[in-house]
């Protein structure tokens, strides 16, 4: 079931994102840490000021937007605090707005808009459901799971927003409510593959590990007769003073080469890669998504 929620997930996020304007789309993707790209030339000032928050760019021309619309006389429909995605973007662009402008919205709006803020603004912007009687499906999910903590119905809940989901807002907070119910529904046979995973690749790394360091070890002590074969020529040729020199090099030649070598031969990297494909193949063989999986996971770290 999981898997198909997750392409479910996945076939709207794509519908979404190519029906919706740009500031949402770049709402979107900066709340899921996706890439944000656009022709600053082509956007409007408020765009531009979204754009420019999402991915941290600042000059004296949008320093001269966010200014100039900040003092302007807030008029519904047309100035920026009166939309949540707009807010917030003047507010992560010019963080003095949040106080001057965000906190109002919050007070005013309902869970949906205010567990957005809460999410970028932080726990300042305490997350309460004051509307108990009927809530559209979105504030529901939001209520029972991150509120009352109670994951009894958090599927129907999360498919049943999934319906109803008209915006990429909404997506966004079923996703995070997916990741969430994913901590307190753990799967026993993911993990008793993971674990066991985790057994294999410690033995790999332990028996490649004595490998490296036995080739080391011999690569080192063949030095030794070589060692001797130079005494003895230097004995005879009466270089005493000079196989003193000549030995403290070697020796210390035989030391750092080993650990040259033992670095060379860690295969740190090389077994990471392994355990990357070993993963994606346990995925592929169970029909699911690593990449879905991995940005969820990703998420829920944050």
């Amino acid at each position: 079931m999981s898997s198909i929620l997750l392409e479910d997930i996945k076939r709207k996020e794509e519908h979404l994102l190519n029906e919706v304007s740009d500031k949402e789309r770049f709402f979107y993707l900066y709340l899921t840490k996706g890439e944000i790209s656009a022709n600053f030339s082509d956007l409007g000032p408020i765009d531009k000021v979204c754009l420019a928050a999402f991915t941290k760019i600042q000059n004296q021309d949008l320093d001269a937007i966010v200014e100039r619309n900040k003092n302007a006389r807030p008029v519904a429909g047309s100035h920026f605090s009166y939309n949540l995605i707009s807010l917030c973007a003047f507010a992560i662009y010019d963080r003095r707005i949040v106080d001057s402008h965000v906190r109002d919205y919050f007070q005013k709006h309902g869970l949906k808009d205010k567990f957005i803020i809460n999410h970028l603004f932080g726990n300042s912007f305490i997350l309460k459901n004051e509307n108990t009687t009927s809530i559209p499906s979105i504030d529901a999910l939001i209520d029972d799971i991150f509120l009352k903590n109670q994951f009894e119905d958090a599927l129907a809940l999360i498919i049943k927003a999934l319906e109803d989901c008209s915006d990429p807002i909404e997506l966004f907070i079923i996703r995070q409510s997916y990741s969430k119910i994913s901590q307190f529904h753990s799967n026993p046979a993911i993990e008793r593959e993971n674990r066991l995973l985790k057994e294999e690749l410690a033995l790999f790394t332990s028996s490649v590990n004595r490998k490296a360091d036995r080739f080391v070890g011999i690569l080192t002590l063949s030095f030794l007769p070589f060692c001797f074969l130079i005494i003895k020529w230097w004995d005879e040729k009466g270089l005493e003073s000079i196989f003193t020199a000549w030995a403290a090099a070697i020796y210390i030649l035989e030391i750092g080469l080993y650990q040259v070598l033992k670095k060379r031969f860690s295969l740190d990297e090389f077994l990471e890669k392994l355990s990357l494909r070993v993963v994606k193949w346990w995925f592929k063989v169970h029909k699911l998504d690593y990449r879905i999986v991995r940005k969820l996971l990703e998420e829920r770290e944050v």
